[in-house]
C-alpha cells in the first residue's frame, strides 16, 4: 500500500485551490467564494513541521485574507504534537474523517455491477455532470464547488455519471496520481439509494484507474457515515488513517469570522464610550420610553401634562377668539398635532 503521507499529498493535489502557498513545511489554502474547510486550510505537508515556530504564519496568512485559521490535522496519527498544540490554543475540533484504501483490482472483482445501470465516463467536467453534482451533493455551496475547483480538477480524471431511464441517479470522481487514484464526490440520488449504483460507479471507476497504473485507491468518509462505511467495507477498504480540522475561534468570542469579530468589538467599544463603562462591562444604554435624565420623576398617581400637547380647553378658546373654526381650520389643527411621518 501507498505511503498515507503522499496519499494526502496526492489528495492535495487532486483538489485544487485558487491560492496555494508552501511555506515552512506548510501548504496554505485559500479559494474565495468557496466555503468548504479543505478548499480553505492548512495541511502540515510531512512529518518535519515545527508547529510553534510556524503556526503564528499560519494565522497571519488567514488573517490578512479576512479567513478564520483552519489546520487540517492529516494524517491525524503523525501529526500528535501538533493536535495537542491546538487544542491548547484553543482550536476546536471538527469533521473527524477515515481515508481508506484498496487494492484496485479487488475492488473491479467485487464491485460487479447489478442492474440496468448504465455509467458514462469522461475525461473532463461537461456541464451536465456539474449540474449533478449540485444536485446530489447535498450541501451548502455546492455551485461554487462546481465552478471553482471541480473545473480545475488536473488530470488524469475521470467523470463518472449513472442513469436510469435517461436521468442521471449518481456520480463519482476519480483522481488519477503516480500508483494510485482518489476517489471523489461519490453521490447518489436518495429515490435510488441501496440500488447498486455506487457500486456501479465504483467499478467503472477502478478499470480506469487500473488502466492508467494505479495500484490502490483512496477514498474519504466521515467517521459518522454508517452506511457509505459498510459499502467500501464490502468491497474491500480498510482504513488507514485519519483526520480532522482544527478550527480557531477569534478573541475568544466564539466566531470564525475575523470581520464579524472585530465588527462586534468595534460595538463593544461604542457601547463602552457612549454609556461611560469599560470594554470589559459595557454599560447598556436604557430602552427608549424610561427616564434617562436628571428630571424629577412625577410621583405615582400624579398627572403630567406634555409640552407638545395642548391645555384642557386650548382650542375653545381659539374659537372664541377668533370664531368657529371652518372645516379647513379643523384640517389644519389635525395635521400640525399628527404630522404625515417621513
Amino acid at each position: 500500500m501507498i505511503d498515507r503521507s503522499l496519499i494526502e499529498r496526492h489528495a492535495a493535489q487532486a483538489w485544487p485551490a485558487a491560492e496555494a502557498v508552501e511555506q515552512d513545511g506548510w501548504l496554505l489554502r485559500r479559494t474565495p467564494g468557496v466555503s468548504r474547510r479543505r478548499s480553505n486550510s492548512a495541511v502540515p505537508y510531512g512529518t518535519a513541521v515545527a508547529p510553534r515556530a510556524s503556526l503564528a504564519r499560519v494565522e497571519e496568512f488567514y488573517a490578512a485574507r479576512d479567513l478564520p485559521a483552519v489546520v487540517q490535522v492529516a494524517p491525524a496519527e503523525d501529526h500528535v504534537a501538533l493536535d495537542a498544540l491546538l487544542a491548547d490554543r484553543g482550536y476546536r475540533r471538527a469533521a473527524p474523517t477515515l481515508v481508506c484504501t484498496a487494492v484496485t483490482d479487488e475492488v473491479v472483482i467485487t464491485s460487479c455491477p447489478a442492474g440496468p445501470l448504465e455509467v458514462g465516463l469522461a475525461e473532463h467536467p461537461a456541464r451536465a455532470w456539474l449540474d449533478a453534482f449540485v444536485d446530489l451533493d447535498g450541501h451548502d455551496g455546492s455551485r461554487s464547488v462546481a465552478d471553482r475547483v471541480l473545473v480545475h480538477v488536473p488530470g488524469p480524471a475521470a467523470y463518472l455519471s449513472a442513469t436510469h431511464e435517461g436521468r442521471v441517479v449518481g456520480i463519482g470522481l476519480f483522481v488519477a496520481a503516480p500508483g494510485c487514484a482518489g476517489v471523489f464526490c461519490m453521490a447518489t440520488h436518495p429515490d435510488h439509494r441501496r440500488r447498486g449504483v455506487a457500486t456501479a460507479l465504483l467499478h467503472v471507476g477502478a478499470r480506469w484507474a487500473a488502466a492508467r497504473g494505479a495500484g490502490t485507491l483512496y477514498l474519504q468518509v466521515e467517521e459518522d457515515n454508517g452506511p457509505a462505511r459498510r459499502l467500501y467495507e464490502g468491497l474491500g477498504f480498510r482504513v488507514s488513517h485519519s483526520y480532522h480540522y482544527r478550527i480557531r475561534s477569534c478573541l475568544g468570542c466564539g466566531c470564525e469570522s475575523p470581520s464579524i469579530c472585530r465588527l462586534l468589538s468595534h460595538s463593544r467599544l461604542l457601547v463602552a464610550v457612549r454609556g461611560g463603562g469599560s470594554l470589559d462591562s459595557p454599560r447598556v444604554a436604557e430602552p427608549r420610553g424610561e427616564h434617562t435624565d436628571d428630571r424629577p420623576k412625577p410621583r405615582p398617581g400624579s398627572r403630567r401634562r406634555r409640552r407638545d400637547r395642548p391645555a384642557p380647553g386650548a382650542g375653545l378658546r381659539r374659537s372664541a377668539h377668533q370664531g368657529a373654526p371652518g372645516r379647513r381650520g379643523q384640517g389644519r389643527r389635525r395635521d400640525r398635532l399628527h404630522p404625515a411621518p417621513r
